[in-house]
């Protein structure tokens, strides 16, 4: 777990554009678990495709040439 948060930290470094989205939602908890066991999966979101956080992402992620996207495995808590 704590090569996935030294890569995540080096990302948004190396693309500070990241750091200036923001998250748009009351939940109390977003999880990006990157040891999850799910498959690889792609979401759309306004047009723009991520990855959810597991597993299989982190792989890709590792053999990936080009920044990457990645969604929440879970989201927890909020009141709508």
């Amino acid at each position: 777990m704590g090569r996935a948060l030294a890569l995540l930290l080096l990302l948004f470094y190396l693309f500070p554009r990241a750091l200036a989205q923001v998250a748009s939602c009351d939940a109390t908890d977003l999880l990006f678990d990157f040891s999850d066991p799910g498959p690889l999966q792609t979401l759309t979101v306004g047009g723009e495709s991520y990855y959810v956080a597991n597993l299989a992402s982190y792989l890709l992620l590792l053999s990936s040439t080009s920044p990457m996207r990645f969604l929440p495995t879970r989201v927890v808590g909020g009141g709508r």
